[in-house]
């Protein structure tokens, strides 16, 4: 780039809040996200490991850690490259040629053995999340959970020589060379050059759930390049390099990459947006900019800032060092390696789970990357079947035979036993003192009675009644349920159904709700200590007149019903602008209201729609099973009354 053309570029930066701050430690008050804090101490506490030590900890610790050898054999290998470039003073491919492939190695290659899918690799420090309901020893398929359960490959435990390219390509991640970034037409008119291709952009590879998950949502961008080939959605990681002889400062590097950063920044920003994730997503919005002029690397993080009312594009650098030195050389690499361990366990997922929220209509059918149960497909033929009336009939409990065959090597099931469970938690005057005395300290009430309000942040209102004949509808009679005690009291609602398999292998399709007596919203609000304009959306919620339309997943085919649980469905009440005429489309049902939809007009609707997960379940999880097991028992009618929470579980067969 010409020195008025990176002049222009770096006053474009400054007009578009495009920000370099230099290093972490020089920064008095950070303002990245708080998702970042645990990020960045890591990588910093990786740029201060020594290759004596960590080649001291090798046989001590190579039963558990096997693939310590190849990381120090790899540093190793690096510092000497990065001698040989120096001597041979190679330009910028000469580098890029000799140093890319090997620090970038973790991205390309397979972490698991191909015989016992034992690990072949783990980071030297593993990624945590910050999201606590993700992150719990307890749910088997958290992330804490998942690591806990890895175990190294033992197939060849005395191959010490085995190289890293052995290992199988990853399909996780892909990269692009020297592709040109498509920026904004306002944006491109006002740049000195006419495309910017940086030398290397990494995002994720279109797996088989990816490309379902873009395909239902084409209206989101995924990816800065023109289309051409397979894509690679959501890049990530930016590098952009120069020859040690060049002249070339880090200052001109930073310019020349500024824009591609800020546009990889606003493509997650975008999806953020779209599902309506808070600060604490874990996919960021977060880049990686790797710049190194020769032997001189450098690793940054670029991150979103925005306040009074400005939007900035702020990258902190978190390391630099001279790969020549076998120190560095490590340091790098262990950096690279931990990075790589984010974009697989949190980055990757997190962004599935945005694009789940937003493919409701499917979402429940793109739980895994492969296709594992052949039957999830019918999902989508199940939303839009009509249930069959001639199954919805009422039968006494039964369970299902196969039971007495269960042993170590396996179970069997008859699709056509299901359990059906209902969970409601209702609180009104009479039972909120109760309710919140089972905080123990007063930070644990306000906690409390703000995750209450967040489990109904968007909610409905219905009459007491109302939700008795939901209860009715989907036990098939009121016995053993407990008695509505204001039948004309206004309740905020959110329902919630999910169909799933438990650890024994049975089916199970449950019904949830969570009521809150209008007239304690305010109260509440002031128990959690949350600001008045908070939940603004509580008190002018639509009133709905009937929720006996979920009594139409009881009529579902045993084929229907397994599909579902094996999909793991859940569906949840929320609220939509909709006109009268306007039937949204990943709406399994719309509720009816008390009064009229205006015609031409955009008004607050309640629809039923598909969901990954929502806090409603979360919140009631929690308090039955901490407070209500022990109360419940297992008898199949079922109540805790301080809770006035119901359960009824019942087993019919579903021809």
């Amino acid at each position: 780039m010409a020195p008025n053309q990176r002049e222009i570029q770096r006053q474009l930066s400054k007009k578009y809040n495009i920000v370099f701050d230099g290093p972490i430690d020089s920064i008095q008050n950070p303002t990245w996200p708080g998702t970042c804090n645990v990020i960045f101490r890591h990588i910093q506490e990786l740029g201060k490991k020594e290759y004596a030590q960590y080649h001291e900890g090798i046989s001590a610790d190579f039963a558990r850690v096997p693939w310590k050898y190849q990381v120090q054999s790899r540093a190793k290998r690096i510092a000497e490259k990065a001698k040989q470039c120096i001597n041979a003073r190679k330009n910028e491919s000469g580098w890029r040629l000799s140093l890319e492939s090997e620090v970038m190695a973790r991205f390309t290659v397979e972490i698991a053995c191909r015989i016992c899918r034992g690990r072949l690799w783990r980071s030297e420090q593993e990624v945590a999340t910050n999201t606590r309901s993700r992150n719990s020893i307890n749910d088997p398929n958290s992330l804490q959970a998942r690591q806990s359960r890895r175990q190294p490959c033992k197939c060849n435990p005395s191959d010490l020589s085995r190289d890293i390219q052995d290992q199988g390509i990853s399909p996780l991640f892909d990269d692009r060379a020297e592709e040109a970034i498509q920026y904004a037409p306002e944006l491109l008119e006002q740049l000195p050059t006419r495309e910017e291709r940086p030398d290397r952009v990494w995002g994720l590879q279109n797996t088989k759930r990816f490309a379902r998950l873009l395909q239902l949502n084409r209206n989101i961008r995924s990816s800065p390049f023109r289309p051409d080939g397979e894509p690679i959605a959501f890049p990530f990681l930016i590098i952009e390099a120069k020859s040690e002889k060049g002249s070339d400062a880090f200052t001109n590097i930073q310019t020349q990459t500024s824009f591609a950063i800020r546009e990889l920044l606003m493509i997650q920003q975008g999806l953020a947006r779209a599902a309506d994730e808070d600060v604490e997503w874990d996919a960021g919005p977060l880049v990686w900019f790797i710049a190194y002029k020769g032997e001189q690397w450098r690793v940054h993080a670029a991150y979103i800032d925005e306040r009074d009312g400005k939007v900035f594009y702020r990258v902190v650098r978190l390391w630099s060092g001279e790969v020549d030195s076998l120190d560095n050389a490590l340091r790098l690499l262990l950096i690279i390696d931990y990075i790589a361990d984010w974009a697989r366990d949190i980055y990757r997922e997190g962004i599935a789970r945005s694009l789940y929220k937003l493919a409701s209509s499917d979402s429940t059918s793109l739980a895994q990357d492969e296709d594992i149960f052949s039957l999830a497909g019918n999902v989508a033929d199940w939303i839009s079947a009509n249930p069959d009336r001639d199954d919805h009939v009422k039968c006494p409990a039964y369970e299902d035979p196969l039971h007495e065959l269960d042993c170590k090597e396996g179970v069997l099931r008859d699709a056509r036993f299901i359990t059906t469970q209902l969970t409601g938690l209702l609180i009104t005057a009479e039972n909120l003192d109760e309710f919140l005395r089972t905080g123990k300290t007063d930070d644990e009430t306000r906690k409390l009675t703000a995750s209450l309000l967040g489990s109904i942040a968007d909610p409905f209102q219905v009459k007491g009644n109302v939700l008795n004949e939901l209860e009715i509808s989907w036990t098939g009679s009121g016995q053993g349920l407990p008695e509505m005690p204001h039948p004309e009291e206004t309740f905020l609602v959110v329902v919630t159904s999910r169909f799933y398999l438990t650890s024994n292998w049975d089916q199970v399709r449950e019904l949830a709700y969570v009521a809150v007596s209008k007239s304690l919203v305010k109260d509440l609000k002031n128990i959690a200590q949350v600001p008045n304009n908070t939940f603004r959306t509580l008190q002018d919620a639509p009133m709905v007149k009937s929720l006996v339309v979920f009594s139409e997943l009881l009529a579902r085919s045993a084929r229907d019903n397994l599909s579902a649980c094996l999909s793991n469905l859940n569906l949840t009440t929320l609220s939509v602008l909709s006109t009268r005429e306007e039937f949204h489309k990943s709406a399994w049902r719309m509720l009816p209201l008390n009064t009229e939809v205006r015609p031409n007009t955009i008004e607050k609707r309640i629809a039923i729609k598909f969901r990954h997960r929502n806090k409603t379940q979360d919140v009631l999880f929690d308090l039955y099973s901490s407070l209500a097991v022990e109360e419940l028992g297992k008898s199949q009618n079922r109540r805790a009354s301080r809770w006035n929470l119901a359960c009824t579980e019942r087993t019919k067969p579903m021809p």
